[in-house]
């Protein structure tokens, strides 16, 4: 074992009446009886969660590559990533809900993924605590002052999680919060000028939904990644990343969700 073996524990035990067990194209998952959204989903679609994005990854990344998986859910895209890179790679998971968080570290135990590393904590713009608590399709999901949630978790800037790391994608999931989680990311991309940042978007609405901790809108937001020193585009159906104006990517239906991708690579 290397000095980074041990990472992951088996995690708690689980409540069997609570969990289920679904096949997936990375392996079977321990995912929650209650959840209505990701376990459907990859039914739906033969064991594949998000595959536009699933064949992103799988054409981005390389043995050896370091994956950081932020809003790591049950393990999805850390047991792909562990795949792609390899013994010589890296995964750093994080995820800031506990229930979710213990499924994660069963779910990387059982796939013998002992080596990667999970963290505790939600990703910010700033150190703090912020609320959890659970969408109504039993999703764990970070939410905004005034909105309840029985928990407070911790907080961070992924820069002081990723400092002196060599980074080479970054898979952001936080629900509706993913900016500020780029916000938090300056420093890791000014040091790390190969890296890809994959982000989820919603381009209406985005001011009201749950986790969106700042407030800001969709062109806000799509003006704050402009800003950064990478390019901006957006994944299609076939997981190909390919340009897009702030009008097309503002012009959806209400909840349309869309994944970006910043990064100065080619293809």
């Amino acid at each position: 074992m290397d000095g980074r073996a041990a990472a992951v524990s088996a995690g708690g035990p689980l409540l069997a009446a609570e969990v289920i067990d679904v096949e997936a194209d990375v392996g079977r998952l321990w995912m929650l009886r209650s959840d209505a959204l990701v376990a459907p989903a990859i039914r739906a679609a033969e064991g594949v969660w998000e595959p536009d994005l699933s064949a992103f990854l799988r054409r981005r990344l390389r043995p050896g590559d370091t994956f950081v998986d932020v809003g790591a859910h049950v393990g999805y895209f850390s047991l792909l990533a562990g795949s792609l890179v390899g013994p010589t790679g890296r995964v750093i998971a994080v995820e800031p809900e506990p229930l979710t968080r213990t499924l994660l570290q069963a779910n990387l135990w059982r796939h013998r993924m002992e080596a990667a590393t999970v963290v505790a904590a939600a990703a910010l713009d700033r150190r703090d605590h912020v609320r959890v608590g659970r969408s109504p399709e039993g999703i764990g999901q970070v939410l905004a002052d005034g909105q309840g949630g029985a928990l407070l978790v911790p907080a961070l800037p992924l820069d002081e999680l990723l400092e002196g790391v060599e980074v080479d994608v970054v898979k952001l999931d936080c629900d509706f919060s993913d900016h500020l989680a780029v916000r938090g990311l300056r420093r890791t991309i000014e040091s790390n000028p190969g890296i890809t940042i994959v982000v989820e978007f919603v381009a209406v609405a985005t001011d009201h939904r749950p986790g969106n901790l700042s407030g800001a809108s969709g062109a806000e937001v799509l003006t704050e990644y402009r800003e950064l020193p990478l390019r901006l585009r957006v994944l299609d159906p076939g997981g190909e990343a390919i340009s897009s104006t702030d009008r097309q990517l503002l012009d959806q239906p209400p909840g349309g969700l869309q994944t970006l991708v910043l990064d100065n690579r080619e293809g």
